[in-house]
């Protein structure tokens, strides 16, 4: 009579034990809060795209819900899905990136990021794309300029006399209370929030490229705009209107941003980028 025998392997239990132990035991060693910031602002660059792709997903899905006539039940559910989805990443990317918390990568920490911090930040950037120090700290400082009436709690942000910030308030309300959580909390936001904070997010991320990722060419964000248009219009043909930066070279514009006063730099972007993008047009 044949002997049946079975062997169980254990050896997936043990790496996932030995995976679970890195994180019961925190071994993380501390790290400079220059070295923190250059992550940080990394970080910022890759939720600017994945907010940006996001975007025109949510635009495309709300057309198609909005549409009573459509009688695609299967895109219909699609759209449903993408809407939630493509709407909870763009308010959770906003409050990755605008985070109040003090400590930590966070917007906050980083509004409040001394000259020292700055210069070693500007010196890493320089030296890494070989342009000249002074416009990557000015490209800080401008970045900070945003950062700083926006990285506010959520009762600060919709109390807050910038425009972008008190769209970022909404945008993190919505994150708290479903991208984050099951909750009865009030939350609203429409399309001209969700596009101003998009795109001011692409502008920041635009900067954080000229610097921080050498030897690539600086149109990162512009061919990434068109790519997440033409690939929402082939999930969503109907999808109307026009792209974020429809003929607006994102680099130039950040550039531009950057040289002037940083008062008014930032007031472009926190005030008056709708109007520069054409938004109250589409």
């Amino acid at each position: 009579m044949a002997k049946l025998f079975v062997t169980i392997n254990t050896k997936k239990d043990n790496i996932l034990e030995d995976r679970l132990g890195c994180f019961r035991n925190d071994h993380c060693s501390p790290m400079p809060a220059g070295t923190k910031a250059v992550h940080f602002l990394r970080g910022v660059h890759s939720r600017a795209g994945i907010a940006l792709s996001n975007y025109y997903l949510q635009l495309g899905a709300r057309e198609l819900k909005s549409n009573q006539s459509t009688s695609d039940y299967p895109m219909l559910v699609l759209a449903h899905a993408l809407d939630f989805t493509s709407g909870s990443t763009i308010s959770l990317c906003c409050r990755q990136v605008f985070d109040a918390a003090t400590s930590g990568m966070t917007g906050k920490k980083f509004s409040k990021s001394s000259d020292t911090i700055l210069e070693e930040v500007a010196t890493y950037w320089a030296n890494r794309s070989g342009r000249e120090h002074h416009d990557a700290r000015r490209a800080l400082d401008l970045l900070q300029a945003i950062f700083e009436p926006c990285s506010k709690t959520n009762r600060e942000l919709l109390n807050t006399p910038a425009m972008l910030a008190r769209r970022v308030g909404l945008l993190k309300r919505h994150a708290d209370a479903q991208g984050a959580h099951l909750s009865f909390d009030y939350f609203e936001f429409d399309f001209y929030d969700s596009a101003h904070v998009v795109a001011a997010l692409a502008l920041m991320g635009t900067i954080i490229h000229g610097f921080d990722v050498p030897g690539h060419k600086n149109d990162y964000f512009n061919n990434l705009d068109e790519a997440a248009w033409t690939a929402a219009k082939r999930v969503f043909p109907s999808l109307g209107g026009r792209r974020l930066f429809h003929d607006i070279d994102m680099s130039q514009l950040a550039t531009m941003y950057c040289r002037m006063e940083m008062k008014d730099g930032a007031d472009k972007i926190l005030n008056q980028l709708p109007l520069v993008i054409g938004l109250w047009q589409q």
